[in-house]
């Protein structure tokens, strides 16, 4: 089949109108959440011993909270196109199940991209469209190991990171006219629309890569252990 944008593109469209507030939702929560927590770790200081403390408290914060929050919003859109009624509180399934190693793979993904970026800007890029898809990954099965659902997210990207560097671009003049309605479009359509399009593309992506041999399906597959 392939990866297609405009069908993702309209997959993502039909889903937003079916599950319209729910989309909506969940992008209003963690984009509050998100900014509050930017606000606390931003919080200048001049006193020199408070400082320290509130910087190590910041980077303990994005460790420990802002990534496994993003891995469990990312991953409701994936998991809300597979079942129209998802209940909001998934978004937060990334502290329900398996925390310690979601934490370290989000940990490791944003070393990873670091890493390649002090080379240059052009391989930080690249990498951060290999790794990519790890977020869908972790949260479509929490047992991965961190490093695994890392490797599947190379392995199922390999030939596609172009397209899904096309498919961000044709999100810009979206977020563009965002900017003219002082976010409140971004929140409401676009970045709703936005994400649940990057959950289409893992779906069609992981797909073919089945299709081909690449990867094994029973590695998405999560088996509770409760």
């Amino acid at each position: 089949m392939g990866f297609n944008r405009l069908r993702v593109k309209e997959n993502a469209k039909v889903h937003y109108n079916v599950n319209k507030w729910n989309n909506v939702l969940v992008f209003l929560i963690y984009s509050v959440i998100s900014g509050c927590i930017s606000v606390i770790v931003n919080a200048d200081s001049d006193f020199g011993v408070y400082a320290v403390l509130m910087g190590l408290l910041s980077v303990a914060i994005n460790i420990c909270v802002t990534n496994v929050i993003t891995l469990g919003f990312r991953g409701w859109y994936q998991k809300a196109i597979h079942r129209e009624k998802l209940s909001i509180g998934s978004m937060f399934d990334g502290f329900k199940y398996n925390y310690g190693d979601n934490l370290l793979m989000m940990l490791l993904k944003n070393i990873y991209i670091a890493l390649w970026s002090l080379l240059l800007l052009v391989p930080g890029i690249v990498k951060t469209y290999s790794y990519s898809m790890a977020e869908f990954i972790k949260s479509e099965n929490p047992n991965i190991p961190a490093n695994r659902a890392i490797e599947l997210s190379k392995i199922m990207t390999n030939g596609h990171k172009a397209d899904l560097f096309v498919l961000d671009l044709s999100f810009i003049g979206w977020h563009l006219l965002s900017c003219l309605t002082f976010g409140i479009l971004e929140i409401v359509y676009v970045g709703p629309y936005y994400v649940a399009a990057c959950a289409f593309a893992y779906e069609e992506i992981k797909a073919e890569a089945i299709a081909e041999g690449k990867i094994n399906a029973a590695e998405f597959e999560y088996i509770s252990v409760e």
